[in-house]
């Protein structure tokens, strides 16, 4: 997808885009967060405002802003999120994010963090 903005438009999406990511707003979420602090989410990937500063993976910082994921293949929601987080070699083989074994609540709490970072 192709986004044509004015001038001011775009100097608002630069500044929102510039800025740390949004603190998780309820518990499931602050518990994702956590997940992928600790974890080894924040050895590839960054997001701005965290301890999360990697570079062999996607900016996260603003995840949710966007509308897709992966390079254009998957709508970003709740269930792609969650399918790609489990099984990524199923969905993208040969990419870079390795599959984990990752148990039924840590991806909820994983799906739920990313999904507020706007």
């Amino acid at each position: 997808d192709i986004v044509a903005q004015n001038e001011k438009d775009y100097a608002d999406w630069l500044a929102q885009n510039s800025a740390d990511a949004t603190l998780p707003k309820d518990s499931l979420a602050m518990q994702g967060s956590e997940i992928f602090q600790t974890g080894t989410c924040a050895s590839c990937h960054r997001i701005r405002g965290t301890n999360s500063l990697g570079v062999v993976g996607p900016d996260l910082t603003h995840f949710d802003s966007r509308k897709k994921m992966l390079g254009g293949i998957m709508n970003i929601d709740s269930m792609n999120i969650y399918k790609w987080i489990s099984g990524p070699q199923k969905i993208k083989p040969g990419s870079k994010m390795p599959d984990f074994i990752f148990n039924q609540d840590t991806l909820q709490a994983l799906t739920a963090y990313l999904l507020q970072l706007k």
